[in-house]
């Protein structure tokens, strides 16, 4: 073998070593990176606090009742037929003030928590309280002239009739739309800091498909 061929083996054995080490280094690298980010999400998951579906229920139960919106509604209520039981009047006029009041039961919340998201399943939004304040009942015959009545019954068939007519005559439907928006807006505040940098996501129970999959971890 020549000096010439000897020199050019010795070159392609250095590059084919210099091939080999970079392949090396590269494989290192790569599996450092791969260690590196692994660690990483490690700690990241050891510093996320703990967070359960109990926890979340627990901040929300201290109220079974949850009063979000409310309305003073005052009505008048005309009998113009006999035999009405009610202060011995076959024709008269009643008026009266009501508080309506709408929410939600917050034992029926359904909390259900996950690696990345906390989901809240509200239940139906419902009248709460339906008060007739009794000190406003006032009553006036056919000539609109204010006669007073003393007797109880009168008060409670009274207070039974001015109920019928809030029912039918106030604003019912948008009463529960605003407690539905403002129940949200409680909750997510309550909520928010708590979840972190989990997605909290509120619903109600109608708003649920029934093929969704919240079988993760869940608290009533």
């Amino acid at each position: 073998m020549s000096k010439r061929e000897s020199n050019d083996k010795d070159v392609t054995v250095n590059k084919i070593k210099l091939i080999r080490t970079a392949i090396i280094a590269a494989v290192i690298l790569f599996f450092l990176i791969f260690v590196i980010k692994k660690i990483d999400a490690y700690l990241d998951a050891r510093k996320k606090p703990a967070l359960s579906a109990e926890k979340l229920t627990e901040q929300l139960v201290a109220c079974s009742d949850l009063t979000t919106a409310e309305i003073i509604y005052n009505g008048v209520v005309r009998f113009e037929e006999d035999g009405i039981p009610l202060i011995n009047e076959n024709s008269f006029l009643m008026m009266y003030s009501a508080r309506v009041k709408a929410g939600i039961d917050i034992s029926q919340v359904k909390v259900n928590v996950t690696s990345n998201k906390v989901i809240v399943t509200l239940p139906e939004v419902t009248i709460q309280d339906l008060i007739i304040d009794t000190d406003t009942l006032e009553f006036y015959d056919v000539t609109t002239s204010l006669f007073n009545q003393t007797q109880q019954s009168d008060v409670v068939v009274a207070v039974n009739y001015a109920k019928e007519d809030v029912k039918q005559h106030a604003d019912i439907p948008g009463l529960l739309a605003k407690a539905k928006e403002q129940t949200e807006i409680l909750i997510r505040g309550l909520l928010t800091d708590t979840a972190g940098d989990r997605e909290l996501i509120i619903r109600y129970v109608d708003e649920v498909d029934d093929d969704d999959d919240d079988s993760t971890e869940t608290k009533k």
